[in-house]
């Protein structure tokens, strides 16, 4: 069979399951996982590795033959008996002292996807040069039988325990007055849910569980399309529970979280931005004694409003590029410093427990917050504009363009070579190609800015995608949601001009 067709980045692969070329199947799921036994044999990579699967279809399949196969190559290796949240297995990997650590999971996408993703010791997804390794490997794979007489051991129960105690620990849940606050709760059928129940029991969230989606179900029957941040997943709860004031909701793997406030005018779904701000703000102004000592990461696509918050209480912030690890790099670099990293797509990480966003601790964060200003009379969306009041009307939003990818290449040569004079009447104050960085910010990222709008295009590098991020500044939201869609209008005008 043909692998060349698998296409192996920094996030692993995500596909179609199925028999076709570029789709995964056991075939498919076998060379992955000897390319990547045969890189950390290379590599000199010894010690145990961790696996773990979420709850799709043909995973628990997958997760064992990637256990027998790096098995087979001398590892010992850790394997979850049911399905287990990302952060899970990022923690795990260290709680461990692992070489490495497999997720066969697609997050958030649809039941027909599965994936395979590949992490370093660390407990971080692996950098590009590991990926590239393996991407190799699969362009001239060969089955190579080893017999090294690795054992398939199960992940011991202690290492769970420590990981939920370290959340516990960690947000002090025990001291939480949540008087009258109510929230419903939702892993949609992923692998999150056994997890929250138990922090929920130990710490008395007053967490109100969608019973009919907590149970692993790669199917998704009550949400097809699993992405807390779709509005769709969060209307059947809408009036299942009359006196819940938050819904959450985590995806299949457990690392992402969704939110959506009840207000007078009914619930108000939060965008990751926005739940990223509340959450910084919190930390910062409530949580935090010391918060001037630590500093924050955030991808560079999300919101700049973090950055003005962050300057007005004199803490760092750290911009990095879009993908996590980057976040987990800057926390290895400084563990005890760390206060917070997010991604404007639902990823949040507060501790440095893991090198992984985590959808739980999130989600426990969350509840904590919302009682704090409930106890002070305020729901979080009130707080929310609050925060807009004091440090602007700064508004992002993210579009994402089905283009496929010589029409993106397209576009984003295009934008390089004619660049943009103005953006809706404004000047263009500055335009950087990340592509022409010298440093660890290299990337195939444009971004366009003038006094009142940030713009910033990155194609995909494995699917027909553009995404463009867009923040706008205006007199209040509205408005500033209004300048957002007049610029994505010009720019998506600019495009046509390319591919017409």
């Amino acid at each position: 069979m043909d692998y060349r067709n698998l296409t192996f980045g920094t996030a692993g692969i995500r596909g179609l399951m199925g028999d076709g070329e570029g789709e995964l199947n056991r075939d498919a799921i076998a060379a992955i996982g000897e390319s990547l036994a045969q890189v950390m044999e290379d590599m000199a990579l010894e010690g145990a590795v961790v696996i773990c699967r979420d709850s799709r279809n043909h995973g628990k399949e997958f997760a064992e033959l990637t256990a027998e196969i790096l098995a087979d190559y001398g590892h010992n290796v850790y394997l979850g008996d049911e399905p287990l949240p990302t952060p899970f297995l990022s923690y795990a990997i260290r709680a461990l002292k692992a070489a490495a650590g497999v997720n066969i999971t697609a997050s958030h996408n649809p039941k027909e996807y599965n994936g395979f993703k590949a992490y370093g010791a660390d407990g971080a997804q692996i950098n590009n040069d590991y990926a590239e390794k393996i991407q190799a490997k699969l362009r001239t794979f060969s089955h190579q039988k080893r017999n090294l007489g690795g054992k398939v051991l199960s992940i011991p129960d202690e290492i769970r325990e420590k990981y939920l105690n370290t959340i516990l620990g960690n947000l002090d849940l025990d001291h939480v007055n949540f008087h009258d606050l109510r929230a419903v709760y939702s892993p949609l059928h992923g692998s999150a849910g056994n997890f929250m129940r138990t922090l929920a029991e130990r710490a008395f969230l007053p967490l109100i569980f969608a019973e009919d989606q907590m149970a692993p179900n790669g199917d998704f029957p009550l949400a097809p399309k699993p992405n807390p941040e779709n509005p769709e997943v969060f209307e059947r709860f809408k009036t299942a529970s009359p006196d819940a004031g938050l819904i959450l909701i985590n995806d299949p793997d457990g690392d992402r979280l969704g939110v959506m406030v009840k207000t007078a005018g009914g619930y108000r779904l939060l965008s990751g931005n926005e739940v990223g701000l509340l959450l910084l703000y919190y930390l910062i102004t409530v949580e935090s004694e010391n918060a001037k000592e630590k500093y924050v990461v955030k991808s560079l696509v999300s919101s700049s409003l973090a950055e003005t918050i962050c300057s007005h209480y004199g803490v760092e912030m750290r911009n990095v590029l879009v993908g996590f690890r980057y976040i987990a790099s800057e926390i290895e670099k400084d563990e005890s410093g760390f206060l917070f990293g997010f991604e404007e797509s639902g990823g949040y990480l507060a501790h440095s427990h893991a090198r992984d966003k985590d959808g739980l601790e999130a989600a426990c964060l969350m509840l904590k917050a919302a009682a704090h200003y409930r106890n002070e009379g305020r729901n979080l969306v009130q707080v929310l504009h609050e925060i807009y009041d004091t440090f602007g009307y700064v508004i992002d939003v993210t579009f994402s363009l089905n283009l496929s990818l010589q029409h993106c290449a397209d576009v984003m040569s295009y934008m390089r070579q004619q660049g943009l004079n103005t953006i809706c009447g404004e000047h263009v104050t500055s335009f950087t190609d990340l592509l022409k960085e010298k440093n660890t910010k290299k990337a195939n990222i444009i971004v366009i800015k003038t006094s009142n709008f940030r713009v910033i295009l990155r194609p995909s590098g494995t699917e027909p995608k553009m995404k463009v991020y867009i923040s706008a500044q205006g007199d209040g939201v509205a408005s500033a949601k209004q300048k957002a869609e007049n610029v994505y209008e010009e720019i998506l005008h600019q495009f046509e001009l390319v591919l017409q």
